[in-house]
């Protein structure tokens, strides 16, 4: 598909970590560069396999569409934007659930990414070692729903940007801020629209910045959801006070409005 469409398609690698983005637009030229960009993440949980698959669907879906059908819908979705889209971000800890099914098929629980350290010492079984990658974003880091504990699913590293996926994620969409207008972070807890702020008591999304508050605000009023799709803060969806959460990080330090979809 890539090779067939290679004037709106483009892969590249986001150093140094191995992340691979994905761009899709109108056409890959100077016009394609001065267009507004949406992007999309899957797999901060390596377990949480289906969010890199609602990415490339959402990719494909729009291609075969807009490309080869010519179906107005979607000729215009690509027409105004351009999108970046990192189906995997936990690449290493991905990586291993493959290598443990290819060995047995069994399906390895693995939440956090491959920062072994703590697992050498007997101190953590591979499958809980390493760091959870959605606590070790830079706002509201160590605050609520997270742990020191190095066993922990939500062990939120050292300190904030403490790995090398994180450094990469952040680097990135900072060098891309200026084109990207919005950014949705897929992940697999279960029929959530996640909006900001995920690390903060009492949410202050509307004093801190009033401007997404509105953007969020006209989302919810706007579009249609599945019937029970809960909507908010994971304060109020799931119970759960994270900090260092990418959409927050996102939507604070970069004043671009990010959010996270759970599927399930």
């Amino acid at each position: 598909m890539i090779q067939q469409h290679s004037s709106f398609v483009q892969t590249d690698f986001i150093k140094p970590q191995r992340l691979m983005q994905t761009s899709v637009g109108q056409e890959l030229n100077d016009h394609f560069h001065k267009e507004p960009a949406i992007m999309m993440t899957g797999q901060h949980h390596a377990r949480e396999i289906v969010t890199n698959q609602m990415v490339l669907f959402a990719l494909l879906k729009m291609i075969h569409g807009g490309i080869v059908h010519n179906e107005p819908k979607f000729m215009k979705l690509l027409e105004q934007n351009k999108y970046y889209a990192v189906p995997t971000v936990n690449v290493d800890g991905f990586a291993e659930i493959e290598k443990a099914y290819v060995k047995d098929g069994s399906f390895l629980m693995k939440r956090k990414n491959m920062n072994t350290e703590d697992a050498t010492n007997d101190k953590c079984q591979l499958e809980n070692s390493g760091v959870d990658l959605n606590r070790n974003y830079g706002y509201s880091f160590a605050q609520g729903d997270n742990s020191v504990d190095v066993c922990s699913e939500t062990y939120r590293g050292p300190h904030a940007f403490s790995e090398p996926e994180t450094r990469a994620m952040r680097d990135f969409i900072t060098e891309h801020r200026d084109e990207i207008k919005f950014v949705m972070n897929f992940h697999a807890f279960g029929n959530l629209l996640v909006i900001p702020f995920n690390g903060n008591l009492p949410n202050d999304l509307m004093k801190a910045r009033p401007e997404l508050h509105q953007i969020f605000s006209e989302i919810v009023n706007e579009s249609q959801f599945p019937d029970g799709e809960q909507i908010g803060p994971s304060t109020e969806t799931m119970g759960i006070q994270a900090g260092g959460d990418a959409g927050d990080w996102i939507t604070y330090n970069l004043s671009i409005p990010a959010g996270e979809a759970e599927l399930g």
